[in-house]
Parts: structure tokens; C-alpha cells; sequence
């Protein structure tokens, strides 16, 4: 293999993944929804003790407050694993947000015209145009801590992108960290209403990835980094031994 087809790969590689970057993150038309995500999600009261959950060197006390069931729109996501998030570093448990719009706000377009980002506890929405602002309900639209109850369920959960159609049932739970010799760590406390604009603290025990988004492109986009760091490590090889 000469080096000019391991420039061209390096090249075709990069300009493949930058291109699929962007549009793996596009959302479905409405065309493209499943009837499911125009439920309401359903939240029933429940008696139930508070439960532990030991993770990493910490120990979880939950305090389940209601059954919850909810199909969504994953419109952004945040994954606190990164070494840059310091705040979640004594909060291990609470691993992935993934904000989900639903019902109204998927039976037209208006959702695909808006930009939602993500910060490290807060899902964030910009409107293009302030004429959007009024046909967007905001009681349809929510950020979501997933505790995952199994191994499976953290996998399904780390697997969801923007894009895709997802179903999570469990309870809404408050909770609180303490080291393992009882040293109090910190609470967090779950919204119990879709009004408030809080975020939801669900333990997650059941989890279903309904319909991936962007298929397609997210391939490509993990193909092609894969053959940039490839054919990179080729053509500085071919470089040292020259």
C-alpha cells in the first residue's frame, strides 16, 4: 500500500466522519414517530421502603416516590463518564441524562427546528425563531437521571443517541450518597411533575431502545474513525520507517 492511498483513505476517512457527526444527530420527522410517543407518561403513587444501592466506594439510599412509566424522543443526551465532569465524580451512580420530548410536541415538525444541548444537570432549548416558542409545549419535554437497575439496563441506557425512540419504566426516586463509613456525600431530589420544569430521577428497571435514529450515519461515523486512526497509524509507520 503506498502512501498516497493511505493519504487518501486518512482524508476520505476524515471528511466521512465530520460529515456523519452532524447528521447522526438529526432528529425523525413526525412522519417517522411511533404512535406510543404520544402518551402521556404515567405516574401512579406506590408504598414502597427506601431501598441501597452500593456503587463505586459509595453507598445510595433510594426513596421510591411513585411508579413512572414514559416513551420519548431522545433530543440530547449527556454522559457524566467523561474526566472532565468533577460534579459527578462523588455521584457514580447517576452515569447518563437523556432528555425526551413526547405527545403534542411530535405531531408536527416544530421539534426539528429547535436545537436542544445538553449541560451537566439541565437539558437546554433554543428556538430559531420566537413564532415557534408558543407551539412547543414545555410540560411534554423533560430531562431524565437514569439509574439503571441491571448490567443490561445501564448497557441499553449507554447505547441510546439523540434520535432514537426509547421506553423507561421503574419509580421516581429521591436519593442520597453516603461514603461507606456514613459520611453524608449529597441528596437529589426528583421532580413529580412534568410542570416544573425539574428533572426526573428515574430507577430504571425496565428499558427498551423502540426505534434507533440515524442508523445509518451512526455507522459511518463509527466506521470512519476507525479507519482514520487506522490508516493514521499506517502512514506514520510508513514515516518512521522511511
Amino acid at each position: 500500500m503506498t502512501k498516497k492511498i493511505v493519504k487518501i483513505i486518512l482524508a476520505a476517512s476524515l471528511i466521512l466522519f465530520i460529515f456523519s457527526f452532524f447528521e447522526k444527530n438529526n432528529l425523525p420527522q413526525s412522519n417517522q414517530i411511533l404512535s406510543d410517543l404520544k402518551k402521556q407518561p404515567l405516574q401512579e403513587d406506590l408504598s414502597m421502603e427506601r431501598f441501597f444501592v452500593a456503587k463505586s466506594k459509595y453507598i445510595y439510599e433510594l426513596t421510591p416516590k411513585y411508579t413512572y412509566e414514559i416513551y420519548g424522543l431522545v433530543v440530547s443526551d449527556y454522559n457524566s463518564q467523561n474526566i472532565l465532569d468533577i460534579h459527578h465524580q462523588k455521584d457514580p451512580y447517576n452515569t447518563k441524562d437523556i432528555c425526551l420530548v413526547w405527545g403534542d410536541n411530535l405531531n408536527s415538525d416544530i421539534y426539528r427546528k429547535m436545537k436542544f444541548t445538553h449541560g451537566e444537570f439541565t437539558c437546554y432549548v433554543q428556538f430559531p425563531q420566537g413564532s415557534s416558542y408558543p407551539q412547543f409545549h414545555f410540560d411534554e419535554l423533560s430531562n431524565n437521571h437514569l439509574l439503571a437497575a441491571t448490567d443490561e439496563i445501564y448497557r441499553l441506557i449507554n447505547d441510546t443517541n439523540i434520535g432514537d425512540q426509547v421506553y423507561a419504566k421503574g419509580y421516581l426516586v429521591d436519593y442520597t450518597i453516603r461514603s461507606k463509613d456514613g459520611e453524608e456525600i449529597g441528596t437529589r431530589q426528583t421532580s413529580i411533575t412534568r410542570s416544573d420544569r425539574g428533572c426526573e430521577i428515574i430507577y430504571v428497571t425496565d428499558y427498551k431502545i423502540l426505534k434507533k435514529g440515524n442508523l445509518i450515519y451512526g455507522y459511518i461515523n463509527n466506521i470512519s474513525l476507525s479507519s482514520f486512526v487506522v490508516s493514521f497509524v499506517i502512514l506514520l509507520l510508513m514515516f518512521v520507517t522511511s
